[in-house]
């Protein structure tokens, strides 16, 4: 049995993790307790270019090899049936990927249409609804997941993230996603004439309260006119600067703001 594996690791390609990627040898000779490996110079196997501190060629321990050639064959394994499972699951069918914690992205199995730089005509997921167990923070307007779903930003994870995938690892999880409604999501804001006359109202009500002289006045009101053409401008995602240098988020804080201006 040990003989078979060590016939089988002439030839094998592995990865040594190095600095923020790795370098792949190759072994080109084995033996009992060391093996020789080299670096492979081919920039497509090896697109990092990095060399391990063993350099170019050198020896490693026979079993220190075996364990990388045999995590690396697992891990090909592992993403060989990834592959077939997207590859053969019905186009139109919808299932339900694991972000953790009971939270789960609807999805639809969809074709990557034509000109995608990732997935043309390849099978992936269409994020199409959240269910389950999110925070207030993930369902916020502007949140990742919430963007995702919004757009239909395709994606092609693991397989074994998918509800779907495995039934035997059902038992993991409590609740069944397939049988849960979609949530509600939030909408973006939108700045409607109303909030802006309601800003306006404001300055002017506060303007004769606190500003008597002409000048005082006119230069309130050029900063409130900016206010509102900050707001115009970027109505999603407006930062105000206060004359004090306070800045006040756009979308909780417009009244306090335009309040600010004219104090």
């Amino acid at each position: 049995m040990i003989g078979e594996k060590l016939e089988n690791l002439l030839g094998k390609k592995f990865p040594i993790g190095v600095a923020d990627g790795q370098a792949i040898y190759e072994v080109v000779k084995v033996g009992l307790k060391n093996c020789r490996v080299k670096w492979v110079e081919d920039n497509d196997i090896n697109p990092d270019g990095y060399v391990a501190v063993i350099g170019e060629e050198g020896q490693l321990s026979t079993d220190v090899v075996l364990q990388k050639v045999s995590w690396e064959e697992q891990m090909d394994l592992h993403t060989r049936q990834s592959e077939n499972w997207h590859n053969s699951h019905e186009i139109g069918s919808v299932v339900h990927y694991h972000n953790g914690f009971a939270s789960y992205i609807r999805c639809e199995i969809v074709v990557g249409p034509k000109g995608h730089e990732e997935y043309e005509g390849v099978a992936c997921c269409k994020p199409i609804a959240l269910v389950g167990k999110w925070s207030d923070y993930d369902l916020k307007w502007d949140s990742y997941h919430v963007e995702k779903v919004r757009t239909g930003d395709l994606f092609r994870p693991h397989a074994s993230n998918i509800w779907e995938y495995n039934p035997d690892n059902r038992s993991f999880h409590k609740d069944d996603p397939t049988k849960m409604e979609a949530l509600v999501l939030a909408e973006k804001p939108i700045v409607l004439e109303a909030t802006l006359k309601v800003v306006t109202d404001r300055i002017e009500i506060n303007i004769p309260a606190k500003h008597d002289t002409e000048t005082e006045t006119t230069e309130i009101s050029e900063r409130a006119n900016n206010l509102l053409n900050v707001l115009q401008e970027d109505e999603y995602e407006a930062e105000v600067h206060a004359e004090d240098g306070n800045i006040y988020d756009f979308n909780r804080k417009v009244s306090k703001c335009a309040m600010q201006i004219t104090q």
